[in-house]
């Protein structure tokens, strides 16, 4: 209370008898036998104690009320129910005002309860049915072995659920294996890249605008996550999905230890080399995926957001981002993997770089990379392959010149340049005793931007540099992942992530399709994959009726009204159907639409002529 008083803040409470620095008269453990509504007070510095007597004595601590000045009364109700006036000092009165604003906040969180019923956005977009549309996508046609696995899976689970739950629906018992066609080509848009441009100065131009939408008016809230699946059906789906065969996964593992989700990955990335054919520019670079569980080839990166995580090595379209080549870093010998025996000869990052390339040997393309993967030894490896290569260099290259190292007496904004037969190397100078360092096999002429005095070769990478981390973004931004301890479940995450922001930049690529935000094709998404299966669950006469009509109104589907009939009345009373079954309330009404009984509490009151117009 004294350090609140010096912040000139002003507090009241109840206060126990066992705390040090209280009077004499509070401590005493003899009673003070006080007349109801009666109380002593000591005051030490700026800290009043006050002894009030209630039912039982109670203390209080105040900073803010003089106990003997401030004097009023609280209303107390009499064992024969007449209300009396109480006199009390003013700290009990506000005290008593002001305490039960926790526990009504907490009335209302259990009255009105949602979180039980919330579900992320992975529940919309990634499972039952529609996982199985967007498996179809992955898989093209592999999705008969996923929904095998999943059953064989099921049959083990079932056995360990609890029988006793009660909202387990009839339909959700059944696995069916028919996998629908999904007539959506949406998905996702661009966000902004947080790497810094080569001249040590931030990117811009590539911030997109948050959304800040209210989604509960228009069907697309919380509501919505119920009405697609049950609780026990999303948590049977979450213990059971696979993505191999367990039988042969032990043998495969020796090889393999990716193996229970090398197959999905690997025709993921078929799949997405089959659709789309990227520009004349690639870029290159890893994405960090975030998990904390155990993996043998989990990674830290401490410059990453998440830190911790699995690394995938990516290969992009410098423009918009499109994945079209990746695979999952193992360890230091996974690099190699796929590659002949010469190949495998280079240093690691080059072959990294080799194996994702493959898709776009021979094509005349230039490949961005950053300092990591860029080396002399890599462009000449490109030149074999038709290739070019734009990227930074580490300072401790040996090719480089040491003019071109970071040097005190170099003034900002100066350009070195050098040149051999196939290769061009840059030097720049952002800021003092600061060097950025470009090798490119594209760019062989010393031009200079007249407005930024940076050289030709930094602002083409400025622009190319940005594919892998235009793709990260967008995944981390509308994810559909979940917390999860497994890490072939946490890939799979980010799989449908990817195939989401994949589809976009080809619905861009659609000039007679007219593309709305990234959020309203996410959205716009959602509800088409999510649209059959809702109408299923309206058609099963087993969904409850609450789902039914939240259903209704999402999919805006009227109501089909009976016509009106003379039969209203029961000839026996029945109890009411909407009314507490422990109420036991009996009536003789109808309702005249769904003609089940009802009481005259739970009704309302209509006459004919309206009634008729219905």
């Amino acid at each position: 209370m004294k350090s609140l008083f010096d912040n000139c803040i002003y507090a009241s409470g109840t206060v126990r008898r066992q705390r040090a620095d209280l009077p004499k008269i509070v401590k005493s453990k003899k009673k003070l036998k006080l007349k109801k509504g009666k109380h002593k007070w000591r005051v030490k510095g700026d800290v009043a104690f006050v002894i009030w007597q209630d039912t039982k004595e109670v203390l209080f601590l105040t900073n803010a009320f003089h106990p003997n000045v401030n004097i009023t009364s609280v209303t107390r109700t009499q064992k024969d129910g007449t209300k009396t006036d109480v006199g009390c000092p003013a700290v009990v009165k506000q005290y008593t005002k002001r305490m039960g604003g926790v526990d009504h906040f907490d009335h209302i969180k259990g009255t009105y309860s949602v979180g039980r019923r919330s579900r992320s956005v992975a529940c919309a977009l990634g499972w039952d049915k529609h996982a199985r549309v967007w498996l179809g996508v992955i898989m093209d046609g592999n999705n008969e072995n996923i929904v095998r696995w999943l059953e064989e899976e099921l049959s083990d689970v079932e056995d360990t659920l609890d029988e006793s739950c009660s909202d387990v629906e009839p339909e959700d018992l059944e696995v069916p294996v028919i996998l629908e066609d999904c007539e959506s080509d949406d998905c996702l848009q661009v966000s902004s890249s947080d790497e810094q441009s080569a001249d040590g100065q931030p990117e811009g131009g590539l911030y997109t605008q948050r959304f800040s939408v209210s989604r509960i008016s228009d069907g697309s809230g919380r509501e919505i996550y119920r009405c697609i699946l049950s609780k026990n059906r999303f948590e049977i789906l979450m213990k059971a999905i696979r993505f191999d065969d367990a039988e042969t996964r032990a043998q495969r593992r020796e090889t393999d230890i990716s193996a229970p989700i090398a197959e999905l990955f690997s025709s993921f990335i078929q799949n997405c080399q089959k659709v789309y054919s990227i520009g004349t520019c690639a870029c290159i670079d890893e994405m960090l995926v975030a998990f904390r569980g155990r993996c043998r080839f989990r990674m830290f990166m401490p410059k990453k957001p998440a830190k911790y995580g699995l690394k995938i090595m990516c290969l992009t379209d410098a423009r918009n981002g499109y994945l079209l080549n990746a695979y999952l870093y193992l360890g230091k010998d996974s690099d190699g993997i796929n590659l002949t025996p010469e190949q495998t000869r280079f240093s690691k990052p080059t072959q990294a770089v080799l194996r994702l390339i493959s898709p776009i040997e021979g094509s005349n393309r230039n490949v961005t990379a950053d300092n990591w993967f860029c080396s002399v030894e890599l462009v000449d490896v490109l030149k074999d392959k038709k290739l070019s290569l734009v990227g930074t260099l580490k300072k401790n290259k040996k090719e480089i010149p040491p003019e071109f190292k970071p040097y005190r007496r170099r003034e900002i904004g100066t350009s070195l340049f050098g040149f051999t037969k196939n290769i061009t190397l840059t030097s720049f100078v952002p800021k003092k005793n600061s060097a950025v360092v470009l090798i490119s096999s594209m760019n062989h002429t010393a031009n200079v931007d007249d407005n930024t005095k940076k050289p030709e070769i930094i602002l083409y990478y400025n622009n190319t540099k940005i594919g892998v981390d235009l793709l990260d973004q967008r995944c981390s931004n509308y994810t559909t992942a979940r917390r999860t301890q497994r890490w072939p479940l946490c890939i799979f995450y980010r799989l449908l992530d990817i195939l989401a922001s994949n589809t976009y930049v080809m619905s861009l690529q659609n000039q007679a399709q007219k593309t709305g935000s990234r959020f309203k094709f996410i959205k716009q998404l959602a509800e088409e994959l999510t649209r059959p299966h809702m109408k299923r669950r309206e058609n099963n006469e087993h969904t409850p009726r609450d789902i039914k009509t939240s259903i209704r109104q999402i999919l805006k589907i009227a109501d089909e009204l009976p016509t009106v009939s003379g039969a209203d009345y029961l000839e026996t009373r029945k109890t009411c159907s909407t009314c507490n079954p422990k109420k036991k309330r009996k009536t003789f009404h109808l309702c005249f639409i769904c003609k089940k009984p009802i009481c005259v509490k739970c009704s309302n009151k209509m006459c004919k002529n309206c009634r008729e117009k219905l």
